[in-house]
């Protein structure tokens, strides 16, 4: 089995379609892709990264190859903005590559 991962809120600002297709020719079924991305529901939009998703983003933008395996929300070990501390919210995301 093969595990990927990827920085999708940056690639899909380019060309989500072109990043999908790629990544479902080279993934065999069964493949795992993690996907560590920002979260949208970040109330704070000074430390809200640049192409957060939600949730629903998460699942849809992969269907119908992948299925979501587990989806969770977390807080990253942040560091310093503008000379405050912060810790971005994100989404983890392990996703199976579909028969």
């Amino acid at each position: 089995m093969n595990a990927y991962r990827g920085c999708y809120q940056h690639v899909r600002t380019v060309s989500r379609e072109r990043f999908r297709e790629v990544i479902g020719r080279i993934a065999a079924p069964g493949t795992l892709y993690l996907m560590v991305v920002p979260n949208a529901n970040e109330a704070d939009p000074q430390v809200r990264a640049p192409g957060a998703l939600y949730d629903y983003e998460v699942c849809l933008e992969f269907a119908p190859q992948w299925s979501l395996v587990h989806l969770r929300e977390y807080r990253m070990e942040g560091g310093e903005h503008g000379g405050k501390r912060f810790r971005p919210l994100c989404w983890c995301a392990l996703l199976r590559r579909k028969a």
